[in-house]
């Protein structure tokens, strides 16, 4: 036999292995397992006509070198405009943010977010965080692998300092059919870089300049019927595949009042362009996290040249991770059989309180949970996707030197917050449990049914190899048959 028959056979026998099992005491109906919302779910399209893999079209990877790779609303009305009066408070120590009639902008505690991409050169992102920027929206590309020359880099200088960012797509889709390429293409881009999301992805629909593919020349969509087959079509290729409920809209606010206007494009758009003193755009259909984009001309020191303004009301999902933590963490983190590596958190064992790692590492710091939404908790046991908020108060000895905060003692007080999210190895869905739900998304995610991400992808590589594999699939199974237990490490 030649070793390209061999592969074939064992390829075969392998994904015949996946979908079927004959040991009774392994018998499970899948049909019976529910996933949670936050993995698949996608609504508001359940009538609408979407392409799906089935019926896909190949498009050709070259086409994105026929486009014009627009910056964020080169191409839209909105842009003929000027921010006037829109303006940045600090009061009491919390950023507020006003727009020009002197409203306060969804409430207190807003988010300074910039958004960028190749056009804005090389950022010096130390400078852009000591400038007060919260957060980022990073271009990953335009069209179907049009990859945006600065992304990956952005991507890598936010993890270093712990900038929260979401990313996002220009779309050139003229049907339903491209929009499948265009989300294909972002997932493939998505895995070049360390991504970990606090914003959503964005998909970026504007009035785009007529390109010509081979010959054929293409041009915006003109109805609602035909936007809401593209935006749906992205939005569950983008769900099946890793990313359900961080799949959101952008656009501006005349195209979101013509062909745009749906309820069901409405409800996933939480990121409106109108450059003025205040937004006149009221979305029903929406009711989550938000963001303005008020102008396309503003500065921020680390970056040349004008650079678009975003007020959010308040982070997505998590807060940036940690990648660099001091040694008093460490120490305090090994004292709990935990360890730290890349901003995450392993070691911890299944079933630990966690008020039981709160009284021990308390006496690090002032210690706080979140959830896999972001939302504090008290109590419970750790799984996948909670995360730890652990702030340290440290004094620091200052000779010669006169600051504001010094104290008496001739010390100054620093304050610093490290973020680390947790990974249970085997606990994929985030439950605190290793069942067959678990094992179930890691035979989707080898049988590229539907790709594991993030944290869950993590939780999915029990071996470490940075892979899901068949080996991982093999512990969780044997896990679950008390064969061999998962070892959190």
């Amino acid at each position: 036999m030649n070793k390209q028959r061999m592969k074939f056979v064992i390829g075969t026998a392998f994904l015949l292995s996946l979908t079927s099992f004959s040991s009774p005491i392994f018998a499970v109906n899948e049909d019976e397992i529910t996933y949670s919302e936050e993995y698949y779910e996608l609504k508001g399209f359940e009538n609408i006509d979407l392409v799906t893999e089935e019926e896909y079209e190949e498009v050709n990877p070259t086409t994105s070198t026929q486009m014009g790779a627009a910056e964020m609303g080169d191409n839209s009305d909105v842009a003929l405009t000027r921010a006037s009066s829109p303006v940045w408070k600090n009061e009491n120590g919390t950023k507020q943010f006003y727009n020009g009639e002197g409203t306060l902008m969804y409430g207190k505690d807003t988010k300074y977010v910039i958004d960028v991409s190749e056009h804005n050169g090389t950022i010096d992102w130390e400078k852009v965080k000591a400038a007060g920027v919260d957060g980022a929206i990073i271009r990953v590309g335009w069209g179907y692998l049009g990859r945006d020359a600065q992304f990956k880099r952005n991507i890598s200088e936010c993890n270093r300092l712990g900038i929260p960012y979401g990313v996002y797509l220009y779309s050139y889709a003229y049907d339903a059919n491209f929009a499948l390429s265009e989300a294909k293409g972002t997932v493939e881009m998505l895995k070049e870089a360390d991504v970990n999301l606090s914003y959503p992805v964005y998909y970026d629909i504007e009035r785009f300049d007529a390109w010509n593919d081979s010959g054929i020349t293409r041009k915006p969509p003109t109805t609602v019927s035909e936007y809401e087959k593209i935006i749906g079509t992205y939005i569950k290729y983008m769900s099946d595949n890793g990313y359900a409920g961080k799949v959101h809209v952008y656009s501006y606010r005349s195209y979101l009042n013509s062909v745009l206007n749906s309820p069901s494009i409405h409800a996933y758009t939480s990121w409106v362009a109108e450059y003025g003193p205040k937004l006149n755009f009221t979305n029903n259909h929406y009711g989550g996290e938000q963001g303005w984009q008020y102008t396309s001309s503003g500065t921020v020191d680390g970056i040349k040249g004008r650079v678009d303004l975003n007020c959010f009301s308040d982070q997505f999902y998590n807060t940036a991770l940690s990648q660099d933590i001091p040694e008093v963490l460490q120490e305090a983190l090994k004292s709990v059989g935990a360890s730290a590596r890349e901003g995450y958190l392993y070691g911890i064992k299944l079933g630990t309180d966690l008020s039981t790692l709160t009284s021990k590492l308390s006496e690090t710091g002032e210690v706080a949970w979140l959830n896999s939404k972001g939302n504090v908790i008290s109590g419970g046991s750790v799984a996948t996707g909670q995360t730890l908020k652990i702030t340290i108060t440290a004094q620091e000895d200052v000779e010669n030197s006169v600051t504001e905060d010094k104290t008496d003692s001739g010390q100054t007080e620093t304050v610093e917050t490290y973020t680390l999210t947790i990974v249970e190895k085997g606990d994929v869905d985030g439950d605190g449990k290793i069942r067959a739900v678990d094992y179930s998304l890691v035979k989707n995610d080898i049988l590229n049914i539907k790709k594991l991400t993030g944290v869950a992808s993590k939780a999915a590589d029990i071996n470490g190899d940075g892979k899901v594999r068949t080996v991982d699939y093999s512990m969780i199974k044997n896990d679950i048959l008390k064969i061999k237990k998962i070892e959190q490490k």
